[in-house]
């Protein structure tokens, strides 16, 4: 992986405080237009999924995302796009194919996943993210 920025500094001028055990989301967030910013730049980390329900490979990963959303608690917030009813939001990320996978760190984009991934494909990017920032 190359590319990959520094998570976990504080951009200046953003009022950011250390999130507690509650603050992290429970699960998978559903994400529109109305709470796309908020959730992507309040996280040190998060993985957006970007996909359609009527998209095979979309719903298998789905289940994937759900397990590795309990591996990383409290650590990476997970949200969820449906381009069909979002046509914006996948507009503004180049969304052309899906599956799409974006991790953001304080709202700017890090790193993409495309199509189909496994459990450990997903778990060996945000391991390596993770350990970057602990730099």
């Amino acid at each position: 992986m190359k590319n990959l920025f520094k998570i976990g500094k504080r951009r200046p001028g953003k009022n950011r405080e250390s999130l507690s055990k509650d603050d992290w989301p429970a699960g998978l967030t559903i994400l529109d237009e109305k709470n796309f910013n908020e959730f992507i730049e309040k996280y040190p980390l998060s993985l957006v999924d970007f996909y359609s329900p009527t998209c095979g490979p979309c719903v298998a990963l789905s289940r994937t995302i759900r397990q590795v959303s309990r591996q990383y608690k409290h650590r990476v917030a997970f949200g969820k796009v449906n381009i069909a009813q979002h046509r914006e939001l996948a507009k503004r990320y180049k969304v052309m194919s899906i599956p799409y996978l974006v991790i953001f760190s304080y709202g700017k984009k890090v790193y993409t996943l495309m199509g189909k991934k496994s459990e450990r494909e997903i778990t060996k990017v945000l391991d390596k993210i993770l350990s970057e920032s602990e730099d």
